[in-house]
C-alpha cells in the first residue's frame, strides 16, 4: 500500500502476524482489526464483532438477497464512518473445502463480505481469501459482483 491508507481487515493471524501487517504493509496508515475473541493483548487496534451465522443453516439462506440486511454486524461508529482504502477478509472461520456444507458448524464469512460490501466506497479495494471455498466463492461473487473479481 502507498501509505498512508486505512486497511480494514476481518481477522486477526496471531499477534506478531497481525503487528507485521499493520506496521510493514502499512507503516504511516491506520490498520484497524475486526475479530470474533477478546484473546489478544496487544497494541493493535482491534475491535470485537460477534458472528451469528453458521455455514451448516446460513448457506442456502443467503442466497435469497432480500435477507442480506440480516447479516448486518454491529460496528462501532468510527469503523462504519472511516472510508476504507483496503479491506481485507480472512474471517471468522470457514472450512474446510471437502467437508458438506450440511455438516460445517462454523461461521463462514457471509457476514464479513456483506460488511465489507456496505463499508466499501468508489475506489475501495475488497480483497477476500479462501475463495477456493463454497461460502467465499458463492457469496463473493453475488455479494461483490462478478465485475469487480480479480482472477
Amino acid at each position: 500500500l502507498a501509505p498512508p491508507k486505512n486497511l480494514l481487515v476481518f481477522g486477526v493471524w496471531g499477534a506478531q502476524g497481525s503487528a507485521v501487517l499493520s506496521r510493514v504493509v502499512n507503516p504511516r496508515g491506520r490498520t484497524v482489526f475486526l475479530h470474533d475473541t477478546d484473546t489478544f493483548s496487544t497494541d493493535l487496534e482491534l475491535f470485537r464483532v460477534s458472528y451469528k451465522t453458521k455455514i451448516s443453516s446460513a448457506f442456502h439462506r443467503y442466497k435469497d438477497a432480500s435477507l442480506w440486511p440480516e447479516l448486518k454486524l454491529d460496528l462501532p461508529s468510527e469503523v462504519q464512518s472511516t472510508q476504507w482504502h483496503v479491506i481485507l477478509i480472512d474471517a471468522p472461520n470457514g472450512c474446510c473445502p471437502n467437508t458438506p456444507i450440511a455438516d460445517t458448524h462454523t461461521p463462514g464469512r457471509f457476514q464479513s463480505i456483506y460488511m465489507a460490501k456496505q463499508l466499501a466506497r468508489p475506489g475501495s479495494v475488497v480483497l477476500l481469501d479462501d475463495c477456493e471455498r463454497d461460502t467465499e466463492r458463492d457469496y463473493g461473487l453475488a455479494m461483490l459482483g462478478e465485475q469487480n473479481l480479480v482472477r
